[in-house]
């Protein structure tokens, strides 16, 4: 990833896969669920904060989403995979 003038990270890469790739539908899959997982953590830190004003770490957000055996985080091609979406939540 590249730094801009101002220091800010690069949140987003894009990356061109045609459609009659094999590889497209299951990168397609994983980035829908990518998306899930990060609006679901979000859900969840957003409510604790505007209900119980309190600040949910990554961590605790990633062992409720493995407990309540969400189908978005199931379905990630790997946990670490999944993991990882959430720590890039909770570093904003």
């Amino acid at each position: 990833m590249q730094k801009n003038k101002d220091m800010s990270t690069m949140r987003a890469e894009r990356i061109l896969i045609k459609s009659n790739n094999p590889n497209c539908q299951a990168m397609r899959r994983a980035c829908r669920l990518a998306k899930c997982v990060f609006n679901v953590a979000n859900h969840q830190i957003r409510q604790a904060f505007i209900h119980e004003n309190k600040v949910v770490a990554h961590s605790d957000v990633d062992k409720a989403l493995k407990k309540s055996s969400h189908d978005a985080y199931r379905g990630m091609p790997s946990s670490a995979s999944a993991q990882r979406v959430i720590q890039v939540l909770g570093k904003d």
